[in-house]
């Protein structure tokens, strides 16, 4: 099992290799992760990876 927090680091770096290479798609990691954000709708995901991303 992979750990959320190397899921959310390649989310947030956009690292499509990182997520193959563990054996998730982005919708999946985000599926995975959804929960820990206390959200379950990916589009609320994918907007709360963005806004950390825009931060860095």
């Amino acid at each position: 099992m992979v750990d959320g927090e190397v899921l959310a680091v390649a989310l947030i770096l956009q690292s499509t290799q990182t997520l193959a290479a563990v054996g998730y798609t982005e919708i999946e990691a985000f599926e995975r992760l959804g929960n820990d954000i206390d959200t379950a709708d990916l589009d609320a995901a994918a907007q709360w990876f963005a806004e950390l991303r825009a931060q860095l």
